[in-house]
């Protein structure tokens, strides 16, 4: 007995160290683990359980549309409690979502595509009031300067509906391809860029992470950022700050299984299979025994 309590303040401690937990809470697919997983991340820091609502249950044709009638069922069908209050995500990246980065914000296919957006966060809302709602990849990301949105308040009617903001930061490129400046500033300028609409929307930011680099990556695409420089990558958003506030936490994004191992190019000490991506979030976040 004494020897599980060291090791659970142990746990504790390196998270705590390593980080920086306290304040900061790492979201992930509880469903994606085992139960031995789930058990060791529970006690391994402020990790809470958040649920994506992607296109499938939206636009499954991708036709370019919202379906309202769909959504309705599938939210009542995922949250049959009305009182459910966890964090959930609407993944639309359909044409509409292209639409808000490709047009001005006066522009009647902007206008249409932010009201459609509007539209889902205020039917979950009235569904399940409880529930803290935000848009997957809003603000959107640049990694070229030239590909920065100028208007800092662009997305404004959209965000100020949501209760969190969660842009996506993954990584284009492993440190060994572009060098560790350029991913910093790559993921701090991104931040700023965030913590801007959430400093001024009063809403906090909680990016989105990905343990593997971006699929548009010709040479390592789908290869495991390695666990050193994802402690750093981490970090950097933890520590970042503007007009003194900082990210309350990230989206630790997976998927399936089966998927993951379709994707997997390598860059991890075993080969993909069931539990594989069990591993590596333990492995990570040093929750292993």
């Amino acid at each position: 007995m004494r020897s599980k309590w060291f090791l659970l303040l142990w746990i504790l401690f390196i998270s705590s160290i390593v980080y920086g937990q306290k304040g900061f809470t790492v979201y992930y697919a509880k469903a994606l683990h085992n139960k031995g997983s789930n058990d060791l991340i529970a006690v391994g820091g402020d990790f809470q359980n958040y649920r994506l609502i992607t296109q499938h249950f939206i636009d499954p044709k991708n036709v370019g549309i919202v379906d309202l009638d769909l959504l309705e069922k599938n939210i009542i069908r995922i949250f049959p409690n009305k009182s459910a209050n966890e964090l959930i995500c609407l993944d639309l990246e359909n044409s509409l979502f292209y639409d808000l980065s490709k047009y001005k914000k006066t522009d009647s296919r902007y206008k249409n595509a932010e009201q459609k957006f509007i539209s889902m966060i205020r039917l979950v809302r009235k569904l399940r009031p409880n529930l803290k709602i935000g848009i997957y990849a809003l603000p959107q990301r640049y990694y070229y300067d030239q590909s920065k949105e100028t208007d800092l308040t662009k997305y404004d009617s959209i965000l100020q509906n949501c209760d969190v903001i969660m842009p996506s930061l993954y990584l284009f490129y492993p440190d060994k391809q572009v060098g560790k400046n350029a991913n910093i500033s790559y993921l701090e300028k991104n931040l700023r860029q965030a913590l801007s609409y959430g400093s001024r929307l009063n809403k906090p930011v909680v990016p989105f992470v990905w343990s593997m680099i971006h699929p548009s990556n010709k040479r390592y695409a789908y290869q495991l950022v390695s666990k050193g420089e994802m402690k750093n990558y981490i970090q950097t958003i933890r520590n970042f700050t503007y007009k003194n506030s900082s990210v309350s936490g990230i989206v630790w994004w997976e998927a399936e299984d089966s998927i993951f191992a379709n994707w997997y190019k390598g860059g991890y000490k075993s080969q993909p299979g069931k539990g594989m991506q069990d591993n590596i979030i333990l492995d990570y976040f040093d929750l292993k025994k």
